[in-house]
């Protein structure tokens, strides 16, 4: 999953570092029913669509 972490409440991060949020739970949530491992990578739009068009 990529996001920029930085719009409570939906995605954000901890003082600790770790991600948190709606977005994220919701995904947790997915990924456990589909029996996966989520992955978080925080970048901004842009970022994430150019990682989107680089495959």
């Amino acid at each position: 999953m990529s996001t920029n972490a930085a719009f409570p409440p939906y995605e954000m991060t901890t003082d600790s570092g770790e991600f948190e949020g709606i977005d994220i739970e919701t995904a947790q949530a997915i990924a456990d029913k589909l029996g996966l491992e989520l992955q978080i990578d925080d970048m901004d739009f842009d970022a994430a669509l150019l990682a989107v068009q680089q495959g």
